[in-house]
């Protein structure tokens, strides 16, 4: 996960540096972009660099949350530590894809990261209710 967050971070910079938006600017307005000839089209490709980074963080706390349970409960390390590469893989392939195809290019990497992020949830469910049910 931090790999995928190294990632992101670079492709964040990369597009601020590429439009010469300024820190703290996040969301920014035209008149934010200081490099290029199309601002409209600058300001995109710096939204586009800086939602990789900012949908990863968003579903950090799920994938922490969804594997922790798992390891905690299923004592399934394996599975959990595969489910997180697969997570932070899918991660990474979206910010890259993300940045450089905007958001029709990403779906991959978000199914890649979903499934990572559906593993832990769905055995530790499965667990509890074999638990539950089983004579």
């Amino acid at each position: 996960i931090n790999a995928a967050g190294a990632v992101a971070m670079t492709i964040n910079g990369n597009g601020r540096r590429a439009t010469g938006v300024a820190h703290p600017v996040s969301h920014p307005i035209e008149s934010d972009v200081v490099r290029g000839d199309d601002k409209s089209a600058m300001r995109i490709a710096y939204l586009n660099h800086s939602r990789g980074w900012g949908n990863m963080i968003e579903h950090m706390g799920f994938a922490v949350l969804y594997a922790s349970t798992c390891v905690l409960v299923t004592d399934a390390r394996a599975l959990t530590g595969a489910a997180l590469v697969a997570q932070a893989a899918g991660r990474i392939a979206y910010a890259s894809a993300y940045a450089a195809g905007g958001p029709k290019a990403r779906g991959s990497g978000f199914v890649l990261s979903m499934v990572g992020m559906a593993m832990p949830l769905g055995y530790t469910i499965v667990y509890m209710l074999n638990k539950k049910f089983a004579s």
